[in-house]
């Protein structure tokens, strides 16, 4: 799956959290703190190695993408009445984590 900028940002905040600093996940990446910092806001244009230091890679096309394949959840219910639905729509919620 290709990123938009905005997850990719929220990687990169995820990946200074890892790393304990923004300068420890320079380090990492081989590049400036400043760059780092740059590309956590704008989440656009990052360097070749960034993104490989936050468990992301970028494709031939040059688009960044997740490491892990997507994950999905399915679930399946069926209700009758409003109790049941009320029960299966808690179930879910309680699954899933209110959102």
């Amino acid at each position: 799956m290709q990123l938009t900028p905005r997850q990719i940002r929220i990687r990169l905040d995820r990946a200074v959290a890892r790393a304990g600093t923004l300068r420890a996940l320079a380090l990492e990446a081989g590049i400036s703190a400043s760059q780092v910092g740059r590309h956590a806001k704008s989440g656009a244009n990052v360097p070749d190695r960034l993104p490989q230091a936050a468990g992301m890679w970028r494709d031939a096309e040059g688009d960044v993408r997740d490491r892990e394949p997507a994950r999905i959840q399915i679930f399946a219910v069926q209700a009758s009445g409003d109790a049941g639905v009320a029960a299966a729509v808690a179930m879910l919620g309680a699954a899933l984590g209110q959102r």
